[in-house]
């Protein structure tokens, strides 16, 4: 039997914590520049930031620098975004 890989369980929590957090952030994918990880939208526009303050907990930085959600994942793998992300 097979286990689910670290990057689905990642894209699933990332679903999930979508469903709890209220208005939309325009995010459609992730640009990663050394160490950080930003949100962007369908245009290449930087919309946020995902920051890892302990290992496997995500937080989603909105343009103003404040959390907006929280994601948990596996240590030093970012979460996969595919869509909107919600706060």
């Amino acid at each position: 039997m097979r286990y689910p890989s670290a990057l689905a369980v990642a894209v699933l929590a990332l679903l999930i914590a979508a469903r709890v957090f209220g208005a939309d952030l325009p995010a459609v994918g992730t640009r990663t520049i050394g160490n950080q990880h930003y949100l962007v939208d369908r245009n290449g526009n930087t919309v946020g930031q995902l920051k890892e303050l302990s290992p496997g907990n995500w937080h989603v930085v909105d343009t103003r620098g404040m959390t907006v959600g929280t994601v948990t994942g596996s240590p030093g793998v970012p979460p996969v975004v595919t869509g909107p992300v919600r706060r």
